[in-house]
């Protein structure tokens, strides 16, 4: 009966195809690139209540990062400040851009003031900044855009 069961078994690795490995949903998807471009913000989550995903009711600001320029820009495009800025990937995950990104300026519209170096994650068409060293702070977030801004000196 043992040997009945035995070649049962070993004939069937014979006779029945083996695993094949199946592609995950999405598994297609590439790591971005890099962060340069422009990018509105549309809205938060987290804090010390943990709050989901809300949008913001209108408006939104854009910030632009391109080469080491960053341009941080109000809504209505009345504000607007250049400063540089650095980004420090720190992830080898196949589908995110994680890293941590330093601006040179606090004082103007990044998600808090004072703050400089944020958590960055690039996802799926979706930059999050979260405040380094900040334990209960808010995540913002932010989409590709397709506007374009010169660091003029206007508003500055």
């Amino acid at each position: 009966m043992k040997f009945a069961i035995f070649l049962a078994a070993g004939c069937s690795f014979f006779f029945f195809p083996g695993c094949k490995k199946v592609e995950a949903y999405g598994s297609s998807l590439t790591k971005p690139a890099s962060v340069e471009g422009t990018w509105h913000y549309v809205g938060y989550s987290g804090g010390l209540a943990g709050f989901p995903f809300i949008p913001v009711t209108s408006g939104g600001s854009y910030i632009q990062a391109t080469g080491i320029q960053l341009a941080v820009v109000s809504d209505d495009e009345s504000i607007q400040k250049c400063m540089t800025y650095q980004f420090e990937a720190d992830s080898n995950n196949n589908y995110q851009l994680r890293g941590l990104f330093t601006a040179s300026d606090t004082s103007i519209m990044l998600p808090m003031e004072d703050m400089k170096t944020y958590y960055l994650t690039l996802s799926n068409d979706t930059l999050t900044l979260y405040p380094r060293q900040c334990a209960d702070c808010f995540v913002a977030y932010y989409t590709p855009s397709l506007k374009h801004f010169a660091c003029t000196g206007k508003g500055q």
